[in-house]
């Protein structure tokens, strides 16, 4: 085989090689298609695309935005390190970034954009959103992770905005029940 025809067959496996993990590398990341869930675009670090926002979007979006959301609390909740404020408490607050993203069309639409048909989705995904919600305060590996960030900030305590994060967190999952036996948390 002459130097030139090497070179070529080279570079097409090169070429090949990293299409192939490229296209690899995409199919990890979640496929984010419905505009209520993508990363906003345009000026002021980006703005939501009010213009194409259409109703049809919003039942499919709160869904997957839920699903992504629990995916990244579940993440948190698994985390085989020591829980430490940042990476269970900044962590949470990062999680669902998609889903904050749909809840602001969302909160559009439910205060100034009200239609029969919106009214019907907000009745559909009301449930919805709070088995949502006590899917993550029910979260037992969650809270063990959370209550033991704020037990040790009792002994020693963060800075002061930390401190009253960690308090805060702990206490609205108390509240929804955390800490209640398993029977009285299913009544």
């Amino acid at each position: 085989m002459n130097n030139r025809i090497r070179t070529n067959l080279l570079t097409v496996l090169l070429m090949s090689s990293t299409a192939f993990v490229g296209c690899e590398q995409q199919k990890e990341e979640p496929m984010v298609d419905n505009i209520l869930l993508q990363e906003w675009t345009g000026p002021f670090g980006g703005v939501p695309a009010f213009d194409q926002m259409k109703i049809e979007d919003v039942k499919p979006a709160m869904l997957q935005g839920m699903e992504m959301n629990l995916k990244d609390i579940d993440a948190i909740a698994s985390n085989t390190d020591a829980p430490t404020f940042e990476n269970t408490i900044e962590e949470m607050e990062r999680a669902g970034a998609e889903l904050d993203r749909a809840f602001n069309y969302f909160g559009i639409l439910s205060a100034n954009m009200s239609t029969p048909e919106f009214r019907d989705i907000e009745t559909e995904l009301a449930p919805l959103f709070s088995e949502f919600q006590s899917k993550i305060t029910q979260n037992e590996k969650l809270f063990k992770r959370i209550k033991a960030i704020y037990e040790a900030s009792l002994e020693n305590p963060l800075e002061t905005d930390k401190q009253r994060v960690v308090e805060l967190v702990y206490k609205g999952f108390e509240m929804n029940g955390a800490e209640l036996d398993a029977e009285k948390k299913v009544r």
